[in-house]
């Protein structure tokens, strides 16, 4: 007992400061990671319709590609994140056909607390002329 007559409550606020400051962090980094992956995955998102657009105008495989990896924001991509269906064995890109793009890439958190991330997106686009 003190001596003001209250029992002794010295560090209690410590320890539970101690307690929850762990798991708001972790909810604090969590929505972190989260909020990054989504603007990452609208990035892939920009980059496929651009592609599948370039797509469905020009027939052309690499600038269709060229014109996703331009339009990513905030995602690094290379050729080999993009399918581009029809191909030019599969008949290409004919009026009436849809031109479908698909991006894959991986997703790496920063804090490392879980593993990588597989994501994709797909766009399709009616072809021109």
């Amino acid at each position: 007992m003190s001596m003001r007559g209250q029992p002794a409550e010295r560090g209690a606020a410590a320890v539970e400061f101690a307690i929850l400051v762990p798991v708001l962090l972790l909810l604090v980094i969590g929505g972190m990671e989260l909020a990054r992956a989504q603007f990452e995955q609208a990035g892939l998102a920009g980059a496929a319709r651009e592609a599948a657009r370039s797509y469905a105008i020009t027939k052309d495989p690499a600038s269709a590609t060229q014109a996703g990896i331009a339009a990513s924001t905030g995602v690094v991509l290379a050729s080999d994140n993009f399918t581009i269906t029809p191909t030019a064995a599969q008949g290409g890109c004919a009026p009436g056909a849809s031109a479908t793009v698909v991006v894959r890439y991986r997703f790496e958190p920063v804090t490392g607390l879980i593993g990588g991330i597989d994501m994709s997106t797909q766009a399709v686009f009616a072809c021109e002329r």
